[in-house]
């Protein structure tokens, strides 16, 4: 005897399945980068239209192109951005000199993707000051959320009786120098210059090197698959440096 219910039993079966499996067809959205930056012309800075403008953001621009990624560029104070990043909401991607703060929650490129020079500045017949001993004993200008590649750590040790003078942006950090709050400024040679000196004179001033630092990319740990995420931009961004795109970008 032929079983007629045998055909709609299967069908019936293939409509209660069929809702199952077709969402694993579907391709989750990717994550949108939130890159933060802090203004540090000519890397990162926000330009008289309001727009993110700098090194940075031009070949960032051209990085996430060739990964498919959307992203979103946001300007923040350093210690907004610091706590943004260790929040991994408002911000999950930025390109900095090493911070150890950040270590807990997010995750360091390897590959060097730009270098500064780290000054001391100075004015009139003050000591020179080439290595980070010779701050031991002196009052210095600072700007505010700024890890200087984990000198800071040496800086804030009660045990070189280093005092600090904290300073909000660049240009107030140089006006403090300049009306003697410090007999020393310590800063990234690049903002200094293009932000700064450029634009103003500062009789007498005198700086020098004492440490070359490197830029890194970092992203948080909340982002997905955060790790490989970062080793695939890195590969990326090896690509541009080996074709001498970045040139491009830097001008």
């Amino acid at each position: 005897m032929t079983n007629h219910r045998a055909p709609w039993m299967l069908l019936t079966l293939a409509f209660l399945i069929w809702p199952l499996a077709a969402p694993a067809q579907q391709p989750k959205p990717m994550l949108q980068i939130e890159y933060g930056y802090p203004e540090q012309p000519p890397f990162a800075y926000t330009d008289e239209h309001g727009q993110a403008a700098g090194h940075y953001v031009r070949f960032l621009k051209e990085m996430f192109k060739r990964a498919g990624m959307p992203w979103r560029a946001t300007a923040y104070p350093a210690p907004r951005l610091m706590y943004n990043l260790e929040q991994g909401d408002a911000v999950n991607f930025s390109v900095l000199v090493y911070n150890p703060k950040l270590d807990a929650c997010c995750i360091w490129g390897q590959l060097p993707v730009w270098y500064d020079e780290l000054k001391v500045y100075h004015i009139g017949d003050k000591a020179p000051i080439r290595r980070k001993g010779e701050l031991n004993g002196k009052e210095i200008i600072t700007l505010s959320g700024f890890a200087y590649g984990g000198l800071i750590t040496y800086i804030n040790d009660p045990a070189n009786h280093i005092r600090t003078q904290p300073a909000g942006s660049h240009e107030a950090a140089f006006e403090m120098l300049e009306a003697g709050r410090a007999d020393y400024l310590l800063n990234y040679a690049s903002p200094s210059e293009y932000q700064v000196l450029s634009k103003r004179k500062i009789a007498n001033l005198k700086s020098e090197t004492i440490e070359v630092v490197n830029r890194y990319f970092v992203i948080s740990k909340s982002y997905p698959d955060a790790a490989r995420m970062l080793e695939r931009l890195e590969a990326i961004y090896r690509a541009m440096r080996n074709e001498d795109v970045r040139r491009e970008y830097t001008r």
